[in-house]
């Protein structure tokens, strides 16, 4: 994969951070995973001698990112060194959140970026991953590790099928380089999980 960040400009005090920042926008959804295995790929081969920095107002980036470096395959090594944060705003007070701290506000926004590519008919693979981080921050707040007791609390259709799609479609070595638009059952699967679980919860994303 080629290169697209330059790591070694900086010299002296400088060159014990390295800083990205916004590296993609609401048009880069096709190129989203494409973005984030060059961020992954430059922590891992600069983690020990560089403090990484990334900020995004891509909740998809944010959402992948977090998932592997703190989740996935190859996240042995980071997962105790990630530090993520939401920059929340309550009465023009900001303040940085831990998604685990806010889980309310996490998945919150996990939702109505959902429900907005929905809307807009935009529905891409990585679209799954935040819905099954919208559904594990859910059955965390319930007291359950298990999504497979959110889907059959929304009352899907067939809740093995959809965990078995669900976790196929959101499992890294599955979306690693999948940046397409979904399938029609793909999306079809989706609308029927996002539409469940945000009628049975009653959930305001206005």
């Amino acid at each position: 994969m080629p290169q697209i960040f330059e790591v070694d400009g900086w010299a002296d005090e400088q060159d014990a951070h390295f800083f990205i920042d916004d590296p993609v926008s609401s048009l880069d959804d096709h190129n989203i995973f494409i973005t984030a295995q060059s961020i992954f790929d430059l922590t891992e081969s600069n983690y020990l001698k560089k403090r990484i920095i990334v900020s995004t107002h891509h909740i998809g980036l944010f959402s992948i990112l977090f998932d592997w470096f703190t989740r996935g395959d190859r996240s042995g090594k980071f997962s105790k060194l990630t530090k993520p944060f939401i920059l929340s705003n309550h009465n023009d007070d900001f303040e940085l959140k831990s998604p685990n701290q806010d889980v309310f506000l996490y998945h919150l926004h996990l939702l109505q970026t959902l429900e907005k590519a929905a809307t807009v008919k935009e529905l891409f693979i990585y679209h799954y991953v935040l819905l099954r981080q919208a559904l594990e921050n859910i059955a965390s707040f319930l007291g359950t590790s298990r999504i497979g007791f959110i889907l059959s609390e929304i009352k899907v259709k067939d809740v093995n099928e959809t965990m078995d799609k669900i976790n196929s479609l959101s499992h890294q070595s599955a979306y690693r380089f999948q940046f397409n638009e979904m399938s029609k059952t793909e999306e079809d699967t989706f609308r029927e999980v996002l539409t469940n679980l945000i009628n049975h919860y009653h959930f305001k994303l206005a």
